[in-house]
């Protein structure tokens, strides 16, 4: 249980930083039953115990920084890993250059080898959607309140304009019953779930990609070459 400190008031910071310290004892614990062989962080305030108690454990950690202006972090846990792997050239003014490594984003296998990972969406989706149009909606694991309602507001239209595609809608599990309502309300074909568990199915699939510009997604559509409409976060840090 830890939250970020970024963008708190005074109190929230405070509360924040004893949930940083009690996940700190709780992950040395969990580390000294588990004794990895390696820890890896991948940026985000969940990170940073983790590696830290790895570092304190004398056990080989290293970082990945997504972006091309590393989170905090990263930046506080890049002086003390053995190795520090980045996504852009530009992410090299922020870190000690004998712990470089320009990796890029990785790509899971499933996505580039969709073939030897067979989806699992069903065999009547797949006949019901082969000649259609196909959007595929996501608004990260969470879901996206926002997205979900500008592409409700979207399909309306282009149903009233004669167009009907057929979406693959991921709502995150607090939108879900609403968001499925409304396109049976609309009567709009869809497989609409709170979060989809193959997403190399899904991307196999979509003509067009609506979702969040977080990095491994778009490093994800990038290496499949799909075509996509990118919704920023508005309260991203940067």
């Amino acid at each position: 249980d830890v939250e970020g400190m970024l963008g708190k008031d005074l109190l929230q910071m405070i509360r924040a930083f004893f949930k940083v310290v009690i996940s700190s004892i709780q992950s040395l614990f969990i580390m000294r039953d588990f004794k990895p062989h390696l820890t890896v962080g991948v940026g985000g305030y969940t990170s940073g115990p983790v590696c830290l108690m790895g570092w304190i454990l004398r056990i080989p950690t290293a970082i990945h920084e997504q972006n091309s202006i590393p989170g905090i972090t990263n930046r506080i846990l890049a002086p003390l890993v053995k190795k520090v792997f980045i996504s852009f050239e530009e992410s090299m003014m922020y870190f000690k250059k004998g712990k470089l490594f320009l990796s890029g984003n990785p790509i899971r296998d499933e996505l580039m080898n969709p073939e030897v990972f067979p989806g699992r969406i069903s065999k009547s989706i797949d006949e019901t959607i082969k000649q259609r149009f196909v959007i595929l909606v996501m608004g990260g694991s969470q879901g996206a309140k926002a997205i979900n309602k500008a592409v409700l507001s979207a399909l309306r239209k282009l149903k009233e304009g004669g167009f009907l595609p057929f979406v693959i809608h991921q709502t995150g599990s607090q939108d879900f019953k609403e968001v499925i309502a409304d396109y049976r309300t609309l009567g709009i074909d869809g497989e609409v779930t709170a979060f989809i568990e193959d997403m190399a199915a899904a991307y196999t699939r979509a003509d067009l990609v609506i979702c969040r510009a977080g990095a491994t997604t778009i490093a994800e559509l990038a290496a499949l070459g799909k075509p996509s409409i990118l919704v920023p976060y508005p309260y991203a840090t940067h």
